[in-house]
């Protein structure tokens, strides 16, 4: 099979033999994956990055936390420091001519031009004013508009606190039968799971724009467009894969005996989910303690508050990729122990392969995490400055740095630092050479099945708004909409994680066939660790992709 596409530079060296890769004497044993007293700390230069990173942000919180504490915030407080609502009896740091002042009959506070005051509920009347749990919002301030849009969503948000649960456990129980199922038949629940899928939505959509249509209210306008987008994409996907949705299939069914193998895979998802909400709880805990912070400490001409809250989204979205890739990694090893055995399953691979990751690789997922969030914002601004004539040199050759390197940043590279225990850079080139080596990357049936995956994570998100919008349909426009932001953002969490099982598990499949295929020859004396299935599998796929690019050719 020939290629289109030149092949790179760093492609024409081949892949090390493992020996060499890993930096040991070619005589001894080696075990896949790599044992836990073979490894060392990998990429330590994030390790400590990570951790500086992580220490600032400790100080940081614990001075902000200490310049104003969050009661004084959600109850309000008058220009002297007196709490709305209760009697107050002291007050530190109280300024000149103010005084210890009795709220209780005062339980509202009102925004002001230039301070803040407490009122009676009576003197909080619409339209000048709207009322939001203890607040006063005036209308025409602009100062108050984002404020009270935070204000109410959190109000609206603790409120509809058992519509949210709900959403969260229609989505998981939805993922939980999607995997029960796939553990009974693959082929008959990837089948059912695409068409029942197009006929359900393809009802909910009628239905919806029904409703809009009938009422005129944007509760029922979002799962109506959702579900347009969803059958659109389901069309266009059906029309790309072809013959090749066979081959997904078959590639679910062998992804699915791994996680039978290792059932406890299931729950590591769960764990994820838990960390994400943590950080995510904590995130809102502070931007509702910065959004009632004094001004009055400043660094550089801004608020150090400001800072803080730039700070505060970077290190949540670096903690939300770090928890990504720990999971990719665990699975990862899990796969792998169970793919190169061929007698008995391997004994505590789960706890083993979380050992691993903790003790030895977290440099490495900070790395991933970091670098690949920074390579998708940079590729872009690559691409379009590539031929602009007043780019400089440098420029120019960053872009061709970032274009060479950015393919072998991916997934798989997480997949092959769980298998050798190598830092993320030589893993992701290993990976690169290959899957190139192999023409993994011409079948992409790995990629079609992670599309795949995803669709069905966007049909479970279908299903839990339409919950959402029958539980939910009484409900304003704004506080509507709102809510149905926060259950996508939580639902789709779950999903996400759930999904990028099945995805972790494929790719490393596909990992394991190109090392398998490059360590063994498939002969009596030295045969392969993957079962027939797969191979037959692989082969039929490079069968279809040469078919393909001879149609290619002759048009």
């Amino acid at each position: 099979m020939r290629r289109h596409a030149r092949e790179p530079d760093y492609m024409k060296i081949p892949p090390l033999p493992i020996h060499e890769f890993r930096r040991i004497e070619s005589r001894g044993p080696y075990f896949i994956p790599e044992l836990a007293a073979n490894r060392r700390c990998t990429d330590k230069f994030f390790d400590v990055i990570f951790f500086i990173n992580v220490s600032f942000l400790v100080v940081f919180t614990v001075v902000v936390i200490w310049d104003k504490n969050l009661t004084y915030g959600l109850y309000g407080q008058d220009a002297c420091g007196n709490v709305c609502g209760i009697k107050n009896v002291y007050i530190t740091n109280m300024s000149e001519g103010c005084k210890v002042t009795d709220y209780t009959d005062y339980p509202i506070f009102l925004y002001e031009k230039n301070r803040g005051m407490c009122i009676r509920e009576e003197d909080c009347k619409a339209p000048e004013k709207k009322l939001v749990h203890r607040r006063c919002f005036p209308e025409n301030m602009e100062r108050s508009r984002l404020e009270r849009l935070l204000y109410e969503t959190l109000v609206h948000s603790l409120e509809s606190m058992s519509t949210i649960l709900a959403m969260m456990l229609v989505a998981l129980f939805l993922c939980l039968l999607m995997y029960l199922c796939y553990l009974i038949n693959a082929h008959i629940t990837s089948m059912t799971l695409t068409f029942a899928g197009i006929i359900f939505v393809t009802l909910i959509s009628i239905n919806s724009w029904f409703l809009f249509f009938k009422y005129y209210k944007i509760v029922y306008m979002l799962p109506s467009v959702l579900t347009l987008i969803y059958l659109a994409a389901v069309v266009i996907v059906l029309i790309l894969v072809g013959d090749s949705f066979t081959l997904v299939i078959g590639l679910y069914a062998q992804a699915i005996k791994m996680i039978r193998k290792a059932p406890v895979l299931l729950f590591q998802p769960l764990i994820s989910i838990a960390f994400v909400f943590a950080v995510d709880a904590a995130l809102v805990y502070m931007i509702l303690v910065l959004q009632f912070c004094a001004d009055n400490v400043k660094l550089a001409h801004m608020s150090y508050h400001t800072w803080y809250a730039v700070f505060l989204f970077l290190m949540v979205y670096w903690l939300h990729g770090m928890a990504n890739g720990c999971q990719c990694m665990i699975v990862a090893g899990v796969t792998a122990a169970h793919f190169f055995t061929r007698e008995e399953p391997p004994h505590c691979a789960y706890l083993r392969s979380v050992w691993v990751t903790l003790r030895y690789h977290l440099g490495s997922v900070g790395a991933g995490s970091c670098v690949l969030t920074f390579v998708r914002i940079f590729m872009p601004i690559a691409t379009c400055f590539e031929n602009n004539k007043i780019c400089f040199v440098l420029f120019n050759q960053c872009c061709e740095l970032v274009k060479a390197h950015a393919s072998y940043f991916t997934k798989k590279a997480y997949i092959m630092t769980a298998l050798h225990g190598r830092s993320l850079h030589p893993s992701g080139l290993r990976t690169a050479r290959l899957v190139w080596l192999f023409m993994c990357d011409i079948i992409a049936i790995d990629n079609l099945a992670c599309t795949c995956m995803h669709m069905a994570s966007f049909f479970f998100l279908l299903c839990s708004l339409l919950v959402f919008t029958l539980m939910t349909a009484q409900l304003e426009l704004a506080s509507g909409a709102r809510l149905a932001v926060i259950v996508l953002i939580f639902s789709g969490t779950i999903t996400f994680f759930y999904v990028s099982l099945m995805n972790t598990v494929v790719e490393t499949l596909i990992v394991c066939f190109c090392e398998d295929r490059h360590m063994n020859d498939g002969s009596r004396y030295n045969p392969y660790y993957m079962s027939s299935e797969l191979f037959g599998l692989m082969i039929d796929a490079l069968e279809l992709a040469y078919k393909e690019t001879q149609t290619q050719e002759d048009s």
